[in-house]
Formats: structure tokens, sequence, C-alpha cells
């Protein structure tokens, strides 16, 4: 038998689980003693643990912006038309984003930074499904100086502590933005690969891409594995509700 308490509410759960008989009994008001046959999926539910990276994580108040995740930084050029899928997570609590941002380094002719958010596919994890094209912020030499862009999106819906990936494509021109050189939150886990020699790259390659995309982005992505030079931006989103 194994036995462990947990917390509901203000009362203690004290619940005994014989895994031979695959048998769950507990106590579920504390103090009685008295003891009643609980269900395996309620146990479970009781049990679970919920809201795993966003323990971790400094919670955004509503309005406020937050990136994905970076221990370093330098600038960089993306490659031109080529989506950079950057995985962010969602925080617990946060059910609407209306806003994505992108620091520009270095302004360039007529370049064009277009920004998006994916939904991860259910089995893979991989980006997957399109949840918004927010359109393009102005990247170029005409659009100021360089600093931070935002872009305001109409208000979309996201699941709370889930996994996404924020999109950036360099279009028109290539400018160079903020760039993570590690701390990226998939790190921990990699990316998989079928040639082994991929595995053992630098913490920045760790992250999808896909091209050519001149346009808008694609509804449904087709993501190729990060090669080790290219360029993984430092992307933002803005918490709505």
């Amino acid at each position: 038998d194994q036995t462990w308490a947990a917390v509901s509410g203000s009362s203690t759960v004290d619940v005994v689980s014989s895994v031979a008989a695959s048998t769950i009994r507990g106590r579920t008001t504390a103090g009685s003693g008295d003891s009643e046959e609980l269900s395996v999926s309620s146990a479970r539910s009781l049990l679970s643990v919920t809201d795993g990276w966003t323990k971790a994580m400094v919670q955004p108040a509503v309005g406020e912006w937050w990136p994905t995740p970076f221990a370093t930084m330098y600038p960089g050029a993306t490659q031109l038309n080529r989506v950079c899928y950057v995985p962010i997570w969602i925080p617990a609590g946060v059910t609407m984003i209306d806003g994505i941002a992108v620091e520009v380094t270095t302004t360039l002719a007529t370049a064009l930074g277009r920004l998006g958010l994916y939904a991860p596919h259910a089995t893979t994890r991989k980006p997957d499904a399109l949840v918004i094209d927010a359109g393009t912020v102005d990247c170029s030499s005409g659009g100021g100086a360089a600093g931070v862009r935002t872009l305001a999106c109409t208000a979309t819906a996201v699941t709370p502590d889930s996994l996404y990936y924020v999109a950036y494509c360099a279009q028109t021109d290539t400018a160079a933005v903020r760039q993570a050189a590690t701390g990226l939150v998939l790190r921990s886990f990699s990316i998989p690969s079928s040639t082994a020699s991929d595995v053992f790259v630098r913490t920045e390659t760790l992250g999808w891409i896909e091209w050519p995309v001149t346009g808008a982005l694609p509804s449904t992505a087709t993501p190729t594995r990060f090669a080790a030079g290219d360029v993984q931006p430092i992307l933002a989103l803005k918490r709505n509700t």
C-alpha cells in the first residue's frame, strides 16, 4: 500500500492506494475518521499537478508583455521569407492576447516583419495551426529609429498554461532583430531528429522554420528543424485578459 496526503480547500485528504488491487479509499473530511471510496478519476483529479511551467513564471498582468525565454541576446538578421516559429509558454490565467512585439536592431531599406501565432500539433507538439496572422511591422530605414516594434492585433483566445509558437518572417528585406543565444523554453527537452548529430547543437538552434513565405502566413505550418546558422528572434506577446 501507498499512503500520502493532499489538501483540498480547507480539508486534508488521506489517500491509501493498493497498487495490486487497484483500489483507492480515503478520508475526505479532516479529523472525522470517516472513510469512503474514491473513484480513480476523482483521485487523479485531486492529486494532479497543473500549471507546471507557470509555477516558475512571473505572471503578466492585463496589458503587460512577456517574451519568449532567453538568457543572453545579440543582433542578427533572419533569412528573407523564412518563418521562424519561436516557442512560448502561455501562463495560467492568460486567456487572450492582443499584441506581438519584436526588437529591430538595424533597420534596412524596405524591410517588413510579419508576425503571428501558432498552436502546437496535438501529437508532435510542433507548430501546426495558425491562430492569428497579425500582419506586418515596419522594420525599414523609413520606419524610424531602431527599437522595439509593437503590433496591435485582434484580441485572440489562447489556452492558459499551454505551449504556443510566435511566428516571425522577414519580408521584402532583412532587418537585423534581437535574437536569443540561450534560454529557449524547449531547450531542456531538446528537439528530436532522425540524425544523431542534430541533437548535439547550440541551444539557439532549438526551434522550427519554414520557407519561402512571401505574403500571409500559412494556415498550417510545415516546420523544418533549425539549422546551426539560423537566427531565433526574441518575440513577445501582450496579455488582453
